[in-house]
Parts: structure tokens; sequence; C-alpha cells
């Protein structure tokens, strides 16, 4: 299922994302699977929601908005995330290098500063 906050929305099988919706901020994942297939989300947004452990293949990201979204797990198999944009409270999976990816960090940095 899923909620957009203080939205109930009906529980489905799984999410598939597909490039007609543009807007998917503040989406929180109750359960079931989450995937793309060749979707084009350029210039989509994610802000604010839980991707964790979602399945994005083939699909393009060219621009579009992680701020504070949890994609920990997920994976970006052959998936373009060219000027993708996060920020210091987005949760990225442990193997994507955000730069080498493209993507950029609308803080700059976020290194702690002492």
């Amino acid at each position: 299922a899923l909620r957009r906050e203080g939205v109930p929305v009906a529980p489905i099988g799984g999410l598939k994302l597909i490039g007609d919706r543009k807007d998917w901020s503040d989406l929180k994942r109750i359960h079931g699977a989450c995937y793309s297939d060749h979707a084009n989300l350029d210039n989509a947004s994610f802000d604010r929601s839980d991707f964790a452990d979602c399945a994005f293949r083939y699909s393009s990201f060219r621009a579009a908005s992680f701020r504070g979204t949890n994609l920990t797990g997920s994976y970006f198999q052959n998936s373009d995330l060219t000027g993708a944009k996060y920020d210091c409270t987005t949760k990225l999976p442990g193997d994507l290098d955000p730069v080498a990816a493209g993507m950029v960090n609308v803080e700059g940095s976020c290194t702690k500063q002492p």
C-alpha cells in the first residue's frame, strides 16, 4: 500500500512508477514492491518519499529531485541519474556513488565542519 501524508491510498500489489506521473513526493510505502522498467521519470519529484528497496531498471531520472528521499537498498540498473538532485537528508543506496552517477547535491557538501 501507499500513503501520501494524511491521505490514505488503496493497497496495491506493487507500485510501478510510470512516466505519466511526475509528482511522487511525500509518499510513504506501507508494504509491497516498487519498481520502474524503461520509464521516463525525468524532472519528477520524489522529495521526502520512501522508495527503499525498489528496483529501478532501464529508467531515466534526469534532473529528478530526491531531496529527503529514502532510497536505501534500492538499485538503479542501467538507469540515468544525470542532474538528479539530492540533499544531506537523502538516504542513498550504499553502492550508489552520486558523483559518478552525475547527481547534484543541492547543499554542495554534507561534510561536517569542525
